[in-house]
């Protein structure tokens, strides 16, 4: 039998609620992943935006390898999405086959005659990689460069890293900086961080409260909100003129009217002047 994988590209997320407010940054096309995978990294990613619509392309690789300590091992039949997102968005769902010796690498190609976004995508489990191309896409509703976030779902196991691509004349391209080792050196990770970044928050799992560490690179407006799976505002951490540098703040799982929140998945957005980024976080209790 077989798969269908999932992938998110999200970038510049603001769009209104159900209600007609902006408040709500993202739009929520799919319940969140329960795992988060062990690894996920990004080597490179290209947008091309071609002059004839539903012709432009995109490519990504990367790494990636499961949690087995706190989730289950991926089968053929599990469910994955493939999205592109950013003040609009590009969604398709594919179907993957097992490839090579004990299903060590999943892969999908159009058949022939279709219309899907998705030209092809392989999974190589033994190496721990990933390769997608897309070559029907509409990428017209891509805003925002220096944020875009890469995911990938495959049942409940779910990975994302959240990129600044280049901006040249007809496409977007990112590569990952590596040494002669092929690893990001500590000092460049650092200098990346120190200009403008979300981590992710600690404790994660959490209850009854937990701390988010970000940082930005210049004096300017900074707010930083919590909202449910269904884009609604629960909490407003910060909403203030800010310092260059690093910063922490904890949030005691509560909503802006002094309730406690339930157990679940919610997200937090922070945006520093022109830049914004989003990570999710999980209320156990």
């Amino acid at each position: 039998k077989q798969v269908r994988p999932t992938l998110y590209l999200k970038s510049g997320l603001t769009t209104s609620g159900g209600d007609g407010s902006s408040e709500n940054p993202f739009v929520v096309y799919a319940p969140p992943p329960t795992v988060p995978m062990a690894e996920f990294e990004i080597d490179h990613a290209k947008l091309d935006f071609k002059k004839k619509p539903d012709d432009d392309k995109v490519r990504v690789e990367g790494k990636l390898e499961l949690d087995l300590d706190n989730g289950d091992d991926v089968d053929i039949f599990d469910l994955v999405t493939v999205t592109v997102e950013s003040e609009g968005q590009l969604s398709e769902d594919i179907y993957m086959v097992e490839k090579g010796k004990k299903g060590e690498k999943w892969q999908y190609k159009r058949p022939k005659g279709g219309t899907g976004d998705i030209k092809h995508m392989t999974i190589d489990w033994k190496k721990g990689k990933f390769d997608i191309r897309m070559d029907k896409a509409d990428l017209s509703g891509l805003t925002d460069p220096d944020n875009v976030t890469i995911s990938i779902k495959i049942g409940d196991d779910y990975g994302y890293e959240t990129i600044t691509m280049r901006e040249k004349k007809h496409h977007w391209d990112y590569k990952a900086k590596t040494t002669k080792s092929g690893k990001a050196s500590i000092v460049e990770e650092s200098i990346v961080q120190s200009k403008f970044g979300l981590s992710q928050n600690y404790p994660n799992p959490f209850n009854p409260q937990t701390n988010i560490e970000y940082d930005i690179e210049k004096d300017c407006d900074v707010t930083l909100k919590i909202y449910n799976l269904a884009g609604q505002l629960i909490k407003t951490l910060v909403n203030e003129y800010q310092t260059t540098g690093h910063h922490t703040i904890t949030w005691y799982g509560d909503t802006d009217a002094g309730q406690e929140i339930a157990s679940g998945v919610y997200f937090y957005r922070i945006k520093a002047g022109d830049k914004a980024a989003i990570k999710k976080m999980v209320v156990l209790k």
